[in-house]
């Protein structure tokens, strides 16, 4: 997963829909758009992208998410004439620069983060990995402290009693609400073997790996892209991490049954 940074100037462009994104935000409804980036067109589904607000104070970091794919070419957002390069974003975090305040550019200037250049005019540079690691936390510290707490990004489901998934609400692969109790629920009802390649933490790793697993959706809640009442033994299903990575790998998403066909070839093949 690489990092990075796209712009917005209000002097060049009027975001005439952030109160009501942000308001949205808040409620917990799903937020997703289309960013210009820039020339670049090597980020990738799931990389993680940070938006810096620019031109007059308060400057500095407002929000945060992850790209549902690579960029497109549209018509530029400045000129009916011309094209440009857009980004598609899951929203994972949105501050109100006013209210909320950014992270700001005098916090984004020391040790390693000052390799950035966070005086680009141009969307869609990268961040460097140790810049990277280092942003994220100084950025989930932000947010937090601003009491916008951010999202869980992970392949895992996490909060509530009523199975619904699907909403952004608050931050490391898509940024969408998930439920803890539906996670144990479809642990009880499948148990804790993978179901693609069948292993079991707690058999080889002992009590250090006892109730570990993944819960994988058989439908990406970025492709449902609403609220919906999950089915525990319907719509989850136990992976360990490696196969869970190895069913998202790629433009295309596997089945759970289509990853296990290719382990037992690859088993026969062996053998």
């Amino acid at each position: 997963m690489t990092a990075y940074l796209l712009t917005w100037n209000p002097k060049q462009f009027k975001w005439h829909e952030l109160k009501n994104k942000i308001s949205k935000f808040r409620a917990g409804g799903s937020i997703t758009l289309q960013w210009s980036c820039g020339n670049t067109k090597r980020i990738a589904k799931g990389d993680r992208l940070y938006l810096l607000r620019q031109g007059v104070e308060p400057r500095g970091i407002m929000a945060s998410g992850i790209a549902l794919g690579a960029p497109t070419e549209d018509r530029s957002w400045n000129s009916a004439q011309k094209t440009a390069r857009y980004v598609p974003v899951a929203l994972d975090a949105l501050l109100d620069p006013i209210t909320d305040g950014v992270l700001p550019l005098s916090e984004l200037r020391n040790g390693a983060l000052g390799k950035v250049n966070w005086k680009t005019q141009v969307s869609g540079i990268v961040i460097n990995d140790v810049a990277a690691e280092i942003l994220n936390k100084q950025w989930r510290k932000f947010v937090a402290k601003a009491g916008r707490a951010p999202l869980a990004l992970t392949e895992e489901v996490s909060d509530g009693t009523k199975y619904y998934e699907g909403a952004v609400n608050q931050v490391t692969v898509n940024a969408f609400e998930r439920d803890k109790a539906a996670r144990q629920a479809c642990i009880d009802y499948h148990g804790l073997q993978c179901a693609a390649c069948d292993f079991d933490f707690e058999a080889v790793y002992g009590e250090r790996g006892a109730g570990y697993i993944h819960v994988h959706h058989h439908v990406p809640l970025s492709e449902v892209n609403a609220r919906y009442e999950v089915n525990p033994q319907k719509d989850l299903v136990p992976v360990c991490p490696n196969c869970h990575a190895m069913i998202h790998r790629g433009a295309k998403t596997l089945t759970v049954r289509q990853l296990r066909a290719i382990l037992m070839n690859q088993r026969k093949r062996v053998n």
